[in-house]
């Protein structure tokens, strides 16, 4: 509850588009943590 409020505070205090472009990003990075990772992990069962 407080997470969410806080998050809509800073949404409002922002304008929507930079907002969009921030998530649009952080969803990027997650995406390339994850592959990343995934492919460290096969790497290391074929070359184990």
């Amino acid at each position: 509850m407080n997470g969410a409020f806080r998050y809509r505070v800073v949404r409002e205090r922002t304008g929507k588009q930079k907002d969009f472009l921030s998530s649009h990003a952080l969803r990027k990075l997650v995406l390339f943590e994850s592959a990343f990772a995934c492919g460290i992990f096969h790497y290391a069962t074929i070359y184990s």
